[in-house]
């Protein structure tokens, strides 16, 4: 029923946090191990099939979305439930090595940035509290290279971050 709702407010605490994250995985590389890694911009989005889609003059890009619900049996709450969701990244490069090397480190941030955020700020809303963030794993899609018409060819890469939230709704209402 919240699913939108956590996933922009999901979105919405990466934007404020990212930044730092990218600076801490960038700084464990020297020389020229070390890349750039840019600010993407985080939007909380359909990912379809788990995929995102974005235009390539807007990488890095980070799509936050929010996929399933159930119920969760609680002696405590009758109306707990787990959220099952993802966030995807797009990144781009000149080469594969370093698309790679780019996609990894975005993933490793935002990584970083879920597990040091398992209680989220417990935000809650008027319908619902949240109790918990959750890292489940990552996937890469692996490097593709694009033929653009008016440009050089450009690295793409993604991954999948699987996740999962765990909230308490608030109590059910009798319609009369």
């Amino acid at each position: 029923m919240f699913q939108e709702a956590i996933a922009k407010q999901t979105a919405e605490y990466l934007r404020g946090h990212l930044e730092g994250y990218l600076e801490i995985v960038a700084a464990r590389f020297t020389g020229t191990d070390r890349l750039t890694l840019k600010v993407p911009d985080i939007k909380s989005s359909t990912l379809v099939g788990g995929a995102m889609q974005a235009d390539i003059k807007d990488l890095p890009a980070i799509g936050v979305d929010c996929l399933d619900k159930q119920e969760i049996p609680s002696g405590e709450s009758l109306c707990y439930y787990q959220y099952d969701g993802a966030i995807a990244g797009l990144v781009s490069a000149s080469s594969a090595g370093d698309v790679d090397r780019l996609a990894k480190r975005h993933a490793a941030a935002i990584e970083l940035f879920v597990r040091e955020h398992q209680f989220l700020h417990q935000f809650s809303t008027s319908d619902f509290t949240m109790r918990e963030f959750i890292y489940v794993n990552t996937t890469f899609s692996g490097a593709i290279q694009l033929e653009l018409e008016e440009e050089k060819p450009i690295w793409v890469d993604g991954f999948t971050h699987n996740v999962l939230w765990i909230a308490s709704e608030d109590q059910y209402r009798q319609h009369l």
